[in-house]
């Protein structure tokens, strides 16, 4: 994942609005749950929306990947990170909120572990907490041919700061269900010259299978089709009795 780039994550991801993708979770958990007190982000990476999200919040963060975990614990000494993968991870406590952004929840690739992942995520919640979780994008964007996602398709990001020149190239590719974003990475600082690649498989997860995977963890969920950037958006609530038959059916 962000083995080779942990450390250039957010300046190329500087033009990503978390604020207002911020306001827009708290407006859901709001409508859903006025009074949620307490938030854990999964697949947190550098924490760009827990440092918004902790305005209205006491926060929490999990990820995989321990070098954008350490950029997120540098930036936010306030709040606890735990390094932990989304389809097991147990932190042995509850939130009002758990949110699952930017589409990290297609990084397990198949449907059998996104379920797990969703159980994993309503495991964390009280009964009546309340579950966020962005997906990939869908496929039909791929059969609509949105002109970004088409086969073979690439774009460039350029950062020219005053300490580092950074270039991005991305090639975006399909192989049925699964993408693949295949990074290649030059950066120039302190008179040398870095190149890096990264190879990032995500899978096209369906709004259905997103809503099924909810109901089988415990989660009413309803899906906005705006969403946060326009890939739509799972916002669901744990219901109590439902969610302890499914611990009681996982752990049995």
């Amino acid at each position: 994942m962000y083995t080779e780039s942990a450390s250039w994550y957010d300046r190329l991801h500087r033009n990503k609005d978390y604020a207002a993708e911020s306001r827009r979770i708290v407006e859901h958990v709001r409508r859903n749950h006025p009074g949620a007190r307490t938030l854990l982000d999964v697949a947190c990476g550098t924490g760009g929306h827990l440092r918004h999200l902790r305005e209205e919040f006491t926060c929490e963060g999990v990820d995989v990947e321990p070098g954008l975990l350490e950029v997120a614990r540098d930036r936010l000494p306030g709040i606890p990170f735990s390094e932990g993968d989304m389809t097991d991870f147990d932190l042995g406590r509850r939130f009002d909120v758990v949110t699952c952004l930017y589409s990290a929840i297609a990084y397990v690739q198949t449907v059998e572990r996104m379920q797990a992942a969703m159980k994993s995520l309503a495991r964390h919640l009280e009964p009546g907490g309340v579950l966020v979780v962005e997906p990939w994008i869908q496929p039909d964007m791929i059969v609509d041919q949105e002109e970004k996602w088409v086969d073979g398709s690439s774009a460039v990001v350029v950062i020219e700061d005053p300490d580092m020149k950074l270039v991005r190239v991305r090639i975006f590719r399909v192989h049925g269900r699964l993408t693949e974003l295949i990074m290649h990475y030059v950066a120039a600082a302190d008179g040398e010259i870095t190149a890096r690649t990264e190879r990032h498989k995500v899978a096209m997860f369906t709004r259905e299978e997103l809503i099924e995977a909810a109901a089988l963890a415990g989660v009413e969920a309803v899906w906005d089709t705006d969403g946060l950037t326009g890939r739509g958006l799972l916002v669901g609530v744990r219901t109590g009795a439902a969610a302890e038959e499914t611990q009681a059916r996982s752990v049995a």
